[in-house]
This record gives structure tokens, sequence and C-alpha cells, in this order.
């Protein structure tokens, strides 16, 4: 696993694996997302997922290429009701 924020070494095999226009975020979580939602007046990502994160990602936009920047990220321990 990987620091938040840090590349990890299958990132390259995973861009070459991805749909045209598709984008991934680094440092997604290593369970699966149970939510994703925009910011409404920013160009914020968050996620929540499975293992008990929540992960915040600044989206921007250069050019043709759209670059997902770790923000944030908090894990809890107590699961959901």
């Amino acid at each position: 696993m990987s620091a938040f924020g840090t590349i990890a070494s299958t990132t390259t095999q995973q861009n070459n694996m991805i749909a045209p226009g598709d984008h991934n975020v680094q440092s997604a979580g290593n369970d699966g997302i149970s939510s994703l939602t925009w910011s409404p007046t920013s160009n914020y990502l968050v996620s929540t997922n499975w293992d008990g994160g929540v992960r915040c990602w600044e989206c921007q936009e250069s050019g043709r290429q759209i670059r997902a920047l770790p923000k944030a990220q908090v894990n809890h321990e107590n699961q959901a009701p």
C-alpha cells in the first residue's frame, strides 16, 4: 500500500488499461468505492470506500489532460449501521 498522494507502482499499468476519456486517480483505496461526489462549488472529487476511508482530490485540467491531486484522507474504524 502506498501513502496517500504517492504514485503506486501499478499506476502506469492501470493507465494503459483504461478506456479513452476515462481517468484514474491516485490512491483511490484498497477496497471498492461506496460513494463518489463532486463539489458543487469547486473542482473537488470526494470518495468513500468500503475500507473506511474518505478521500478528497482537487481536479485540474491542463490542455487535454486532467489531473487529480490528492488533498486529504481520513480513515475511520467503526462500521456503518
